[in-house]
């Protein structure tokens, strides 16, 4: 009986204990370095958004922010890293479109990023984009359409399964064309073998429209949502605008998130530091380079659009025939 008794002593002694370093832990976040992990190389629009992000909460929240790259493997490797961490707070994973809604709709992962992930923010919103050399004689859509019917055009995506490549079906299906596809791995070297004149047109983000300036010329934005995206593209028309019956759009958003344990006041306490950042306009004028900020705050929130980025993406892969099979 003593035993017993002195048992449970020890153990309420250590749930007291762990109660109160948790509380203390949430209360005094941060007291040392913060990783995000980042499941894209370096130098890549995700990489260098998550690069600016960190220059900017570093002084909010008093500790420096190391920007791990994980690159390769659909994601996978990274996100099972930063699955492998502690939820404490101090590793952090960048989502984007392929590591949370795609993937998963396409294989299978030893993650679902609805159970697993505890969403703090969403940054970006962007869109795909129809590119073609600065000198091509191709200079509208309907070019585009006549140039593709006249000849199999190579066209140049990031990745097979990526939102540039699912847009690339979408217009074979719309106007009953064919493309020679031809994946790159990287936005930046689509691009860079089209200007080398290794293809014909890309379809990559809107950003890449003032970061390519020199070379590059956009041809019509995949997307209906064009107040997002004129200050990146302006003057160039959406595909709604040029052929109001055809339906496109995308969800291609990123941010950052904790895995499932983490205590909510971490969260919010990072959420807090993040609206202060982005509410900078030295952050936002640095920002607008790399991509389009469209915030949306909180895990209920984030966690809302990304349901809805997985009911998009569902049917036009299970058309593709690159849904996954339960």
């Amino acid at each position: 009986m003593f035993m017993k008794k002195m048992m449970a002593a020890a153990a309420a002694l250590v749930t007291g204990f762990a109660a109160f370093t948790g509380s203390a832990t949430a209360e005094d976040w941060p007291t040392k370095p913060i990783t995000v992990i980042v499941t894209y190389a370096a130098g890549g629009n995700a990489d260098l958004q998550t690069r600016i992000e960190a220059k900017y909460l570093e002084p909010i929240l008093g500790q420096p922010i190391k920007v791990v790259n994980v690159p390769g493997g659909g994601h996978i490797p990274g996100v099972v890293k930063f699955l492998k961490e502690p939820a404490d707070g101090y590793t952090w994973l960048r989502f984007a479109s392929p590591s949370t809604v795609i993937g998963p709709l396409v294989r299978n992962t030893p993650f679902d990023p609805v159970e697993d992930f505890v969403p703090a923010w969403m940054a970006t919103q962007g869109s795909t984009v129809l590119y073609v050399p600065k000198d091509s004689p191709i200079q509208t859509f309907d070019d585009f359409l006549a140039a593709a019917r006249e000849k199999d055009l190579v066209m140049g995506v990031n990745n097979i399964g990526a939102p540039p490549h699912l847009s690339a079906v979408a217009l074979t299906q719309s106007f009953d064309t064919k493309f020679k596809i031809l994946a790159m791995k990287t936005h930046g070297a689509a691009l860079n073998a089209m200007i080398g004149g290794n293809v014909d047109v890309v379809i990559a983000l809107t950003t890449h429209g003032k970061q390519f300036s020199d070379d590059v010329r956009a041809i019509a934005i995949l997307d209906e949502r064009k107040d997002f995206f004129e200050a990146h593209l302006p003057g160039v028309p959406t595909l709604p605008e040029v052929y109001p019956d055809v339906q496109v759009g995308n969800w291609i958003k990123s941010g950052l998130t904790a895995k499932q344990g983490i205590d909510p006041a971490i969260i919010d306490k990072l959420v807090d530091a993040t609206r202060q950042v982005f509410e900078n306009p030295d952050f936002q004028e640095e920002y607008a380079v790399v991509n389009t900020l469209v915030p949306v705050y909180g895990t209920e929130e984030v966690m809302a659009d990304i349901k809805k980025g997985i009911a998009f993406y569902t049917p036009i892969l299970s058309e593709l025939g690159l849904l996954k099979s339960k």
